[in-house]
């Protein structure tokens, strides 16, 4: 049983035309009967701080429970019923809850969360999980718990971290939660950062109850408390991460060769290959879509959670097992070849197609988009996802080795027909007519997200899939 709530949310801005496309607009269309309560906090000639702004939308505030996010956040049709179930789960376990976020790293050093960014897709399970520190993009409290940003540090950097640290002195666990969001903003490390770093450390070390001798953030390792041990943990904590990277690196071929025999495993499974949740599809579900049609659907997992949102689906399947079990899942489906099947429908017209992970497959990718674009609606959406042949590993394997290896599953699936790259599915939608509109990068291994992170433009060679967005023009 959901708890049900009121939600306040709160953001400091300065662009507003940004705000009013993404927050404002992406909330105006959520679902459920939660009432929901939008506080932007005009920031155009910069005066205020990020903590000062945000503790004045606290304050006006009528919700009990609060969200603070960037203005640039894009939550999806469904989220607030999405926040106030994780909300429930969460108080079972402990009502005096302190910091929830989409975003955070564990007191181990892990990641923990789910979320869209530039540098791709993140699911880092199990959730929900205490955490030591959460991202600023989303940070969730309780108007009643007393938490409050210490304006004293100012800025824009590190008020998420020092409210974390705050609920712990305070005996409150800080939590990340499975509530994925589109983050459309990229992070900047300034003069700016390295100044509120130093004031976070003055604060704390100063701090007998500080409960940590160092916090780690989605940014990086930083020291808090002074002392020998203190300084120790905290070089060890680094030494750590860097140990662990080389590790991965040195056993990166038996790392490869488990996956391999994963994959293999689960093929072997038979309808278990067809049987897979795409989140990463869900996120980029337009929220206005009323009818789609998804090619590949496999026993249809992914799309029953379309049809909980009220969308028709109608799914294309050769494999006549899983077609079955997608009508189980209350698909429409049609069996046989993409290309010879019939899809015009008597009632509707599509508004979205999806092909996951299936135009690499087939002879004649343009072929069927041409023939489905055609019952597409003006404006209706696009979305392709294939494997990247833009990985560094398959550079590795032609140009290094001069030769390939074709798996079971995988970039090199035997079983794949066409090369894909970002560039060849923009090319597709050119000829087909549809309008590129976004594309997003799914990075797995986290040394890769930090190497995305830093070189913005080598995501594309560690991104093992890429989601292309178009519509029709």
């Amino acid at each position: 049983m959901s708890l049900r709530v009121q939600i306040s949310f709160v953001s400091c801005v300065d662009n507003l035309r940004l705000y009013n496309e993404s927050v404002s607009s992406s909330l105006s269309k959520q679902e459920g009967d939660v009432e929901v309560e939008l506080i932007p906090i005009d920031n155009t000639f910069s005066k205020w701080s990020a903590p000062s702004a945000l503790n004045y939308g606290l304050e006006r505030a009528v919700g009990e429970i609060v969200v603070f996010c960037h203005q640039d956040v894009i939550f999806p049709p469904n989220w607030v019923n999405m926040l106030n179930d994780q909300i429930s789960i969460v108080t079972k376990i402990n009502k005096n809850w302190g910091v929830m976020g989409l975003f955070g790293i564990t007191a181990n050093g892990k990641q923990a969360g789910h979320v869209i960014d530039r540098f791709g897709y993140f699911f880092c399970p199990p959730l929900p999980c205490e955490v030591m520190s959460l991202d600023e993009l989303c940070l969730i409290i309780r108007k009643s718990s007393g938490l409050r940003f210490d304006e004293r540090l100012g800025g824009f950097h590190f008020y998420g971290a020092d409210l974390c640290l705050q609920a712990k002195v305070k005996g409150l666990p800080n939590v990340a939660i499975d509530a994925c969001v589109q983050h459309l903003g990229q992070g900047n490390v300034n003069e700016d950062f390295r100044n509120i770093a130093k004031k976070l450390y003055k604060k704390w070390s100063n701090n007998n109850d500080c409960p940590f001798p160092f916090i780690q953030t989605t940014c990086g390792i930083f020291k808090l408390k002074s002392g020998g041990k203190a300084t120790i943990k905290y070089i060890y904590r680094r030494f750590l991460n860097k140990f662990s990277i080389l590790i991965k690196r040195c056993f990166k071929k038996i790392d490869k060769k488990i996956n391999i025999a994963k994959d293999n495993i689960i093929r072997s499974g038979n309808l278990h290959y067809f049987n897979t949740l795409r989140n990463d599809i869900l996120a980029v579900i337009p929220s206005a879509v009323k009818c789609v049609l998804s090619v590949g659907c496999g026993c249809g997992v992914t799309e029953a959670e379309l049809i909980k949102r009220n969308i028709k689906v109608v799914g294309i399947e050769i494999n006549p097992e899983a077609a079955e079990m997608a009508r189980k899942h209350g698909l429409i489906v049609l069996e046989g070849d993409a290309l010879e099947i019939d899809i015009s429908q008597p009632d509707d017209s599509f508004d979205c197609l999806v092909y996951a992970d299936v135009l690499e497959h087939l002879p004649d990718p343009v072929a069927v988009l041409r023939r489905h674009v055609e019952s597409l609606q003006t404006k209706g959406a696009v979305i392709v996802s294939v494997p990247n042949f833009r990985h560094y590993s398959i550079f590795l394997q032609l140009f290094v080795r001069g030769h390939i290896k074709y798996v079971d599953a995988g970039i090199l699936d035997r079983t794949h027909l066409r090369i894909t790259t970002r560039k060849m599915v923009l090319d597709w939608f050119d000829q087909v007519g549809i309008k590129p509109v976004s594309c997003y990068y799914h990075i797995h291994r986290r040394r890769h997200k930090l190497i995305s992170a830093c070189l913005g433009l080598a995501k594309e060679f560690v991104a093992s899939q890429i989601i292309c967005v178009g519509k029709k023009l």
